[in-house]
C-alpha cells in the first residue's frame, strides 16, 4: 500500500487515489500566471493544517507577500502555529542547496515546495545558483563535458538533493512556447515522479485546465479537468 500526502485541494486528490505518494517529487508546471505558486502554496498550507510540517521556498517573493497571498484566499499562517515555515532566499547564492537541506532537516519538514526549479537552473552563469561548475563536475566520471550536459547535471543534482530530504515535494517549472517538454530545463520531467500541467485557454478570461501526464505508483484518473481560482483558492472541476 502507498503511503500518500494529500494536498487538501478542492476536487485534486480524487483524481490521483486521494494524494501524492509520500516522498515523491511533483512537477507543476505551465505557463507564466497559470496559478502554479497558489497551487503549491495552497497544498503546503493545507499539509499544515493537518498537522504536518511544511516548508515554502520562494526565489521570487519574500515572506511578507507570501503571506498576503494566503489572506487573499482566506488563509491564515498564524492558525498553524509554526506548521509552515516560509522561506526567501536568493537563487544565485551558491549556498542555496544546503540552506534548503538544513531547513528542511531543522523543522522535519515532511512536505516543501521549490517555487521555482527554473530560479534556480537558467541563470546567466551556469557557477550560480546552487552547485558550482567544479562541484558538479566532482560528482561524475572526469570526462569533458559541455556547457549543455553541466547544465543538466546541475538539475539532477538538485532534484537529488531535494529528495535525500525524504519529505514529498512540489516544484515549479514554466513551458516555453515552441520549446518541447513540461519545463524550461526539459529534463526534470524525466527525474520527477509526478507532472501536473496548468493551462489557461486564451481568448476565454478565466478559463484554465489542469491534466497529469505523469503519476507513478498512482492509478490516476485521465482527461482534461477545467479549474477555477476563486477566493477560496482553486477548485478542480469536471473533465472537459
Amino acid at each position: 500500500m502507498v503511503n500518500r500526502i494529500a494536498t487538501g485541494i478542492n476536487g485534486f486528490d480524487e483524481l490521483i487515489e486521494g494524494g501524492l505518494p509520500q516522498g515523491s517529487l511533483t512537477l507543476v508546471s505551465g505557463n507564466p500566471g497559470t496559478g502554479k505558486s497558489i497551487f503549491c502554496m495552497q497544498a503546503a498550507y493545507n499539509v499544515a493544517a493537518k498537522g504536518k510540517l511544511a516548508l515554502y521556498v520562494s526565489f521570487e517573493q519574500t515572506e511578507k507577500i507570501l503571506e498576503e497571498q494566503l489572506t487573499q484566499f482566506g488563509l491564515d499562517i498564524k492558525k498553524l502555529n509554526g506548521k509552515l515555515k516560509l522561506l526567501f532566499l536568493d537563487p544565485n547564492d551558491p549556498d542555496v542547496m544546503s540552506t534548503i537541506q538544513k531547513e528542511a532537516k531543522k523543522i522535519n519538514s515532511e512536505f516543501i515546495v521549490v517555487d521555482s526549479l527554473a530560479s534556480l537552473t537558467s541563470g546567466p552563469s551556469n557557477q550560480s545558483a546552487n552547485f558550482t561548475a567544479q562541484q558538479i563536475m566532482d560528482s561524475v566520471i572526469p570526462v569533458p563535458i559541455d556547457s549543455e550536459n553541466l547544465a543538466r547535471m546541475k538539475v539532477k543534482l538538485i532534484l537529488d538533493t531535494i529528495r535525500n530530504t525524504k519529505a514529498t515535494a512540489m516544484l515549479t517549472s514554466e513551458i516555453i512556447h515552441g520549446q518541447d517538454g513540461y519545463s524550461r530545463d526539459t529534463l526534470s520531467e524525466f527525474l520527477c515522479d509526478a507532472i501536473i500541467v496548468l493551462h489557461s485557454v486564451e481568448g476565454e478570461e478565466g478559463f484554465r485546465t489542469l491534466t497529469i501526464p505523469k503519476i507513478r505508483l498512482t492509478k490516476q484518473k485521465s482527461g482534461i479537468y477545467s479549474f477555477e481560482m476563486t477566493k477560496k483558492g482553486i477548485i478542480v472541476k469536471s473533465s472537459e
